[in-house]
């Protein structure tokens, strides 16, 4: 059972567009603290969320999750972020 909790997608990395101005980051992040209280920076333009709890709280999958952050991003602040769902942290996922 750990082995198939740990292929469950938890983590959502999300890529801004280059040159993005910091005040605008700056909103991508406090906007993704909506979502997850754990939100790792990786200026200029990358940020990495935890959406273990996320997902429990409110009740949806992290693809969904993912596609509600895009959608929010280019409504709130015209802004196309590219999102990124997986099992974990690491590139190579082990």
């Amino acid at each position: 059972m750990d082995g198939d909790r740990r292929r469950v997608p938890v983590v959502m990395h999300v890529r801004c567009p280059e040159r993005l101005p910091e005040e605008l980051y700056r909103r991508v992040l406090e906007q993704l603290g909506e979502l997850s209280p754990v939100v790792q920076a990786l200026p200029p333009t990358a940020v990495l969320v935890d959406l273990r709890g996320a997902l429990r709280y409110h009740a949806a999958t992290a693809a969904h999750l993912g596609d509600v952050m895009r959608l929010r991003t280019v409504s709130r602040y015209g802004i196309d972020v590219r999102v990124g769902i997986g099992p974990t942290m690491n590139p190579t996922g082990s």
